[in-house]
């Protein structure tokens, strides 16, 4: 395992996620995805990705994602009724359809836009593996489906590490969700709810941590 700089150079907005991406669990997603794995069909399987873990073994040696905004910008995340699916589809047994309210409703959702020229994350891990994992993935960011959080370019480059690589800046703030007895911590962070680990949407495995209090770092200076 080696120190790491993974950088994604972004090509269209980045539609903004409640919390910052993990890069453990993007990796996992990946090995999923390589080997046809659904979460909800079939047995559980546990699945490893090619990073060193902590020494308590609970979480990966990597940070989230950080990057520092260019600019913000509003959209919106559209639903309209499919009222003419349902008229060709539905027959003549369908005669009403509710669009005011129920699952047919129609929705326009604020969704802020960050447009944002890279996304960094740091990682203790395998430099090969590690490339060949990222390099499958084309878009982050929540609503990859309509093109945000386009991926141009990814590069996985070998780098220097400073006390606390890489879960803490050098000041002691925190990189990624850690337990809040973690050696070291600074006097800057969030305190949440949440995993240490992937899946990071699981809820039976929240506990109190210690979150990065902003992303906006890009390393030492």
């Amino acid at each position: 395992m080696e120190p790491l700089r993974i950088t994604a150079v972004l090509t269209s907005p980045l539609a903004v996620q409640l919390f910052p991406l993990a890069l453990d669990g993007l990796l996992a997603a990946m090995v999923c995805d390589k080997a046809g794995l659904i979460e909800g069909a079939g047995e559980h399987v546990d699945v490893d990705v090619p990073l060193a873990r902590s020494e308590c073994g609970r979480f990966h040696q990597a940070s989230v994602a950080h990057y520092i905004p260019l600019a913000y910008s509003l959209g919106h995340v559209h639903k309209r009724p499919a009222v003419t699916e349902m008229m060709h589809f539905g027959g003549p047994q369908i005669r009403t359809v509710t669009t005011a309210t129920g699952p047919n409703k129609a929705f326009r959702i604020p969704q802020p836009r960050a447009h944002v020229a890279e996304v960094l994350w740091w990682a203790a891990g395998d430099r090969k593996q590690v490339g060949e994992l990222v390099r499958l993935v084309t878009n982050i960011g929540k609503k990859r489906s309509v093109g945000h959080g386009n991926v141009g370019r990814w590069a996985v480059e070998s780098c220097e590490t400073w006390p606390g690589f890489p879960v803490l800046r050098p000041d002691g703030t925190p990189m990624r969700n850690l337990p809040m007895e973690y050696p070291g911590l600074g006097v800057e962070y969030s305190i949440g709810w949440g995993p240490l680990s992937y899946p990071y949407w699981d809820q039976t495995k929240m506990l109190e941590i210690a979150q990065p209090p902003n992303t906006e770092w890009m390393g030492p200076t």
